[in-house]
């Protein structure tokens, strides 16, 4: 017979290693994403970071908003409300819909903001074009989340790790295909 702490250390780290694999794998890109835009010259990187910064800070708000829906779902899980835990994950939806709209209209506008709080204007042109590309990527970034939520509280352990790094996978590669070629010419305008 099995330990109650051996079995707890286990279920921990059949949730955790995907969960963490996947983190690894983000920031993974990021420092490829960082490397990359450095070569292109110091106004690409510093726009690069100045808009992934407005980007991810802007996400993690909203993104904490949505994850308030995670233990009314691991509590409808734990009785075995099915009908409660598929009304959860559409009104996550709708909620992250209604989180993301007002965010993805300032990103649309947010070259207002970096040019009253004083950046340079190159800056601003090469940010902009990248968050052009980047924010149609912010309502599935913060719904993928409501999947997150939804395959956790179902103890489907490995199909959440997968989830989330394929998410990632699929729009980094998208966005870094579209925003390299638009940043490269962005790029080449402003020198």
């Amino acid at each position: 017979m099995r330990s109650p702490i051996r079995t707890e250390i286990n279920e921990t780290l059949r949730l955790t290693i995907p969960l963490a694999s996947a983190q690894v794998a983000q920031a993974a890109t990021g420092f490829v994403d960082t490397v990359m835009m450095g070569w292109l010259g110091q106004e690409t990187l510093a726009a690069g970071g100045l808009a992934t910064t407005t980007f991810s800070t802007l996400l993690i708000v909203a993104s904490g908003i949505v994850f308030g829906i995670s233990p009314l779902v691991a509590e409808a899980y734990g009785a075995s409300n099915t009908s409660r835990i598929q009304q959860l994950t559409r009104q996550g939806f709708w909620l992250s819909l209604l989180v993301a709209v007002p965010i993805i209209l300032l990103l649309r506008r947010i070259d207002l903001l970096m040019r009253y709080l004083g950046q340079a204007e190159s800056i601003i042109t090469l940010a902009k074009t990248y968050l052009d590309v980047i924010v149609w990527g912010f309502f599935p970034a913060i719904n993928v989340d409501n999947e997150i939520i939804f395959t956790a509280a179902n103890s489907n352990y490995r199909f959440t790790g997968i989830s989330y790094m394929q998410t990632n996978c699929i729009s980094n590669t998208e966005i870094e295909r579209i925003s390299t070629a638009k940043g490269n010419c962005a790029y080449r305008s402003t020198t």
